[in-house]
């Protein structure tokens, strides 16, 4: 009899045991799921959030080529071929020593949401009596535009990257800017490397160089802006900033 009862005690420790195993198993594995869903979720509002930037700053690149006089406010509407809806709220004037001002923002919104997911400002002036403001683009290794406004000057900023050498190398990036197909500058930029070190012994790398011009010329608004890259030997790309001065 009692070898009897100290079996079934055995047998039901066992039992709740097992139970108890189960149920801190079962805990776990909720809260690594509750994990991995959490993860995925903050992955692709980032995303969403990064493509919202995108669309915005595609459109206020459009306003901005587009001129001072077709800035005007637009309506909620989709986005072709994707699940986001865009709209340029209503321009605000204003007028400051004889220079026109419209102010706005591009709000980008997923699907029929109330709340935009990305909102960037945009503002443009309309030149009087070739006084303006400055017009300042970025791009990467070559770069077509419309201006704005009129200028008086062009800068060019650079940085040209390349890809890296394997032994003794140089090479020679050059950025040409052109107003209605005419060169009007360029600029030169020049990487080069010993190889040192015997038995094939090499330090790798990316070389970078960057420099920066100004150009005098008369630019009008809906002139035509071309820069572009040259490229060279191991050329990799070049990242462009380009300011129109009035």
């Amino acid at each position: 009899m009692n070898s009897y009862l100290h079996k079934r005690k055995g047998n039901t420790s066992y039992l709740v045991l097992a139970i108890t195993c189960g149920i801190v198993m079962s805990i776990l594995a909720l809260a690594t799921a509750q994990t991995i869903q959490g993860a995925f979720n903050g992955l692709k509002v980032t995303q969403i959030a990064l493509q919202a930037q995108q669309y915005a700053s595609a459109k206020v690149n459009l306003i901005k080529a587009a001129g001072f006089d077709k800035f005007t406010e637009e309506p909620k509407k989709s986005i072709p071929e994707s699940p986001f809806y865009q709209e340029v709220s209503e321009i605000k004037e204003s007028t400051s020593n004889s220079v026109k001002k419209k102010a706005a923002a591009v709000n980008i919104y997923l699907q029929d949401e109330n709340f935009p997911r990305y909102s960037l400002p945009v503002i443009l002036y309309d030149p009087v009596d070739g006084i303006g403001n400055c017009q300042t683009l970025s791009g990467m290794t070559n770069l077509t535009f419309k201006s704005t406004t009129t200028a008086k000057s062009i800068s060019l900023f650079a940085t040209s990257n390349w890809n890296k050498p394997t032994g003794t190398w140089s090479s020679t990036n050059t950025v040409t800017v052109s107003v209605n197909n005419v060169v009007i500058g360029s600029l030169s930029m020049t990487a080069s490397i010993e190889k040192g070190g015997s038995k094939g012994h090499y330090w790798g790398y990316q070389p970078s160089v960057s420099g920066a011009k100004t150009f005098a010329c008369n630019v009008k608004q809906g002139d035509t802006i071309t820069v572009v890259s040259s490229g060279g030997s191991l050329f990799r790309h070049c990242a462009l900033q380009i300011t129109l001065n009035s």
